[in-house]
């Protein structure tokens, strides 16, 4: 019997950078344990990190690169990645920043679980 498991790592190495006024490019790095193919990667944004995980925005990409567009022009987004394979969501990256301005670069962000839950 073979049981399929979800991938254990999240992407890493996250490239992200403003591709124009209104839009961003992000490159990443496949998870180091993917436990089997991966189907897609799920990239979420918001402009606020205190949003409830539910109303976050997403872009499906079955390579690792995505363009995000249609955003708000010159504003800061907040970027997380995960990967799925058919064993389903394997966890998500921590969050970088990303400017929708032309050549905006990514900036990594140390987020606590415990600012926002306590």
């Amino acid at each position: 019997m073979c049981f399929s498991v979800a991938p254990e790592s999240a992407p890493y190495n996250i490239i992200a950078r403003g591709a124009s006024d209104k839009s961003f490019l992000a490159k990443w790095a496949p998870p180091t344990k993917p436990n089997g193919n991966i189907l897609a990667y799920r990239l979420y944004y918001t402009t606020d990190m205190k949003d409830d995980p539910s109303r976050l925005r997403f872009s499906v990409s079955p390579e690792n690169k995505t363009v995000v567009q249609d955003l708000k022009s010159k504003t800061t987004y907040y970027i997380k990645i995960l990967a799925y394979n058919k064993a389903g969501d394997g966890p998500t990256s921590d969050w970088v920043a990303v400017k929708t301005q032309r050549g905006g670069k990514a900036e990594r962000i140390i987020f606590c679980l415990f600012c926002y839950y306590f």
